[in-house]
């Protein structure tokens, strides 16, 4: 788990293996072979989850009482998880209330006790035999600061660190015969999410099973949801990744470095995870990043190799027009500087809007290629924030740079700064 000073969103994530079933065939992913589909989704399903902020109400961890998500949140967060899925050309879920109950019990044991278990003990703070049940058969993340419903399912799609090299959360977002999950929610001194994912009596299995999926997600992608760089390949045939090798590379032919993670079966689908030497930056405006991405070597699947691209892009700007995808109001700025403080490096943050008004949307911030952490800008925010990154093990220079996505009326901007870092 990482740890970012200030309003910087941080998390801690458990997830749980468990057998595979059957799959199913979507009935209405996005056209990711169109650039202009996948902007709309974004706008239409994504945004709104990026401000929306999961605040539950109604319980406490002091008197043991579950939270309850408001019905906006709750369906703000239904619609990043199907963004996604549709992306990786999966049907939607439906977050059910039995489930939404039963994960809010268990959102509740991790928030009391600032931890996540699959196998809650007894002794824990509002520990209760249904919150530990659901614990069992969900995805479970704490986070610090604030946390919108895109972030959420961000931050199960993204996987980071070290204990998360099998990217199982991912997979379970992502499994294609799902049709219900559950979300709750709980607040302590983080936010606690369980996200219910072992629905399996709702299934959908009266189709065939999906020959390959990804995730960035073969043809046009939003450059925001790139997940630093750890990238995978799942298969619902069963197929086998253990031998399996990946090339990565660039459309002009540059080959880009990766580290095959060790593959582990067990989570959704058998996937191949592999993190890419240098991830890559974010894309803003008109133009694109592709790479071409062939696995080989695989076995027990419906081919040896598999051989698909992708195309980051900024979906906050349509290409037709060059203009923001809603009426632009005002340019938002975006500031960074920094200086020298031992190990760590402080970043100010300036967003602001030409024309005055309030800025919505959300920064990211990035260091040496990585992003490090990204929180929302609502109204009334508009000033000076200061995140503290770090410490570092190693002196020297690090590109430390600021992504602005807007929302609303607001145009997208990024601006970068160098900090040196000392022993």
């Amino acid at each position: 788990m990482s740890r970012f000073a200030g309003a910087v969103a941080a998390s801690m994530l458990l997830v749980l293996a468990a057998p595979g079933t059957a799959h199913a065939v979507d009935p209405n992913p996005i056209d990711t072979t169109s650039r202009a589909a996948v902007r709309q989704a974004y706008v239409d399903r994504w945004l709104p989850a990026v401000t929306t902020p999961i605040a539950p109400a109604g319980g406490s961890t002091s008197s043991c009482t579950p939270y309850t998500t408001p019905a906006a949140q709750q369906v703000a967060t239904a619609s990043a998880i199907n963004f996604a899925r549709g992306l990786a050309g999966e049907g939607a879920v439906r977050l059910v209330g039995t489930y939404n109950d039963q994960a809010a019990k268990a959102a509740l044991i991790m928030a009391a006790n600032k931890a996540l278990s699959h196998e809650p003990p007894s002794t824990w703070q509002c520990w209760t035999s249904a919150g530990r049940d659901a614990a069992g058969r969900s995805n479970l993340q704490l986070s610090s600061g604030t946390a919108s419903a895109a972030r959420v399912a961000e931050t199960y799609l993204d996987d980071p660190g070290s204990g998360n090299t099998a990217a199982g959360h991912r997979r379970w977002l992502l499994r294609p015969e799902a049709t219900t999950m559950g979300s709750g929610n709980a607040l302590g001194d983080w936010l606690a999410n369980d996200l219910y994912v072992f629905t399996f009596a709702d299934d959908d299995a009266s189709a065939p099973a999906r020959r390959y999926y990804a995730w960035p997600s073969a043809g046009w992608f939003p450059s925001p949801l790139e997940p630093a760089g750890r990238w995978s390949l799942s298969s619902s045939t069963g197929a086998n990744f253990a031998n399996a090798t990946v090339r990565v590379t660039r459309t002009d032919g540059t080959s880009v470095p990766s580290t095959k993670r060790a593959v582990q079966n067990g989570y959704g689908d058998n996937t191949l995870v592999w993190d890419l030497a240098t991830p890559p930056e974010p894309v803003v405006g008109t133009g694109e990043a592709a790479y071409d991405v062939t696995v080989s070597g695989i076995t027990g699947g419906p081919s040896s190799s598999y051989t698909y691209r992708v195309r980051l892009f900024d979906p906050t700007v349509d290409v037709e027009t060059s203009a923001p995808v809603r009426t632009t109001t005002g340019v938002l700025l975006s500031r960074t500087t920094a200086r020298r403080n031992s190990t760590r490096i402080r970043v100010t943050m300036l967003v602001k809007a030409a024309d005055g008004t309030q800025p919505t949307g959300t920064v990211a911030l990035w260091s040496n290629g990585r992003r490090v952490g990204s929180y929302p800008v609502s109204a009334g925010d508009a000033g000076t924030r200061v995140v503290t990154l770090g410490p570092f093990r190693r002196a020297g220079v690090r590109k430390v740079y600021a992504v602005y996505r807007g929302s609303a009326s607001y145009l997208g901007s990024r601006s970068q700064t160098k900090a040196f870092t000392v022993r």
